[in-house]
């Protein structure tokens, strides 16, 4: 892994529910999560499949990530490769 382009990933997992087969509910702990990536390996869409399997989310939830935008002053969602690269840009200056 080249050293200018890691980055540590960090992410809390809140408290969610997930309902079970039978309809009832599961109520998961939160978690903290954190990686060392490669910036220009990482894909968006594996990395998201791969902590939904850490986190044991099956195939009918969706798993979302927002991060705090300073100048807008809002939670926005990181959906792609582009923004999450963008977002890792702007966090390394």
């Amino acid at each position: 892994m080249d050293l200018n382009s890691s980055y540590m990933f960090a992410a809390r997992v809140g408290v969610f529910v997930k309902l079970t087969e039978d309809g009832k509910r599961e109520y998961c702990v939160a978690c903290n999560i954190a990686k060392i990536l490669d910036r220009d390996t990482t894909n968006w869409n594996d990395l998201l499949l791969k902590i939904g399997t850490e986190i044991q989310l099956d195939s009918k939830h969706k798993l979302r990530v927002s991060y705090w935008d300073n100048m807008s002053r809002s939670y926005e969602e990181i959906d792609s490769d582009n923004n999450c690269c963008m977002q890792l840009t702007c966090i390394g200056r």
